[in-house]
């Protein structure tokens, strides 16, 4: 190599898998087709919904069963209090009403199979009574604003 010859230029190559955020190569196929689903487009439509109405504060939402809604909303990651957040996970599942503002939650869809999320789990019973209003609702996702 000459002192002029700089050779190809450097590539960095990043994977994404979309299925559960191990390292490894993405499945464009199966991304595109989680969107297509009715759950996708459900999920898909209040993720749109929530970009447009979120004004800040943090957000539970269990996020292994929500990342299209996530992802689609655009709520800063720093905003999110999900499973990964152990401790705060925990304590917000408990009593939401001391640090979050927004509450998602899904019901599943027991004719799928899709289980309900962890915050339906725990709190749809009583959501309402900690200063909670219901502001969204599309089939089993509903999004809570304190």
């Amino acid at each position: 190599m000459t002192s002029g010859d700089r050779g190809a230029p450097a590539r960095v190559v990043v994977t994404v898998d979309l299925r559960g955020g191990a390292p490894g190569p993405a499945d464009f196929r199966e991304a595109r087709s989680l969107v297509t689903t009715a759950q996708g487009r459900t999920s898909t439509r209040a993720g749109e919904w929530l970009r447009q109405h979120y004004d800040g504060g943090l957000v539970l939402m269990q996020r292994r069963t929500n990342e299209n809604l996530l992802f689609t909303s655009r709520v800063p990651l720093g905003d999110v209090v999900y499973e990964g957040d152990r401790d705060e996970w925990t304590a917000d599942l408990h009593d939401p009403a001391g640090d979050v503002h927004w509450l998602v939650m899904d019901a599943g869809d027991p004719s799928t199979g899709a289980p309900a999320d962890q915050v339906w789990l725990d709190l749809h019973d009583r959501v309402l009574t900690g200063g909670y209003e219901p502001v969204y609702q599309d089939g089993p996702i509903a999004v809570y604003h304190r």
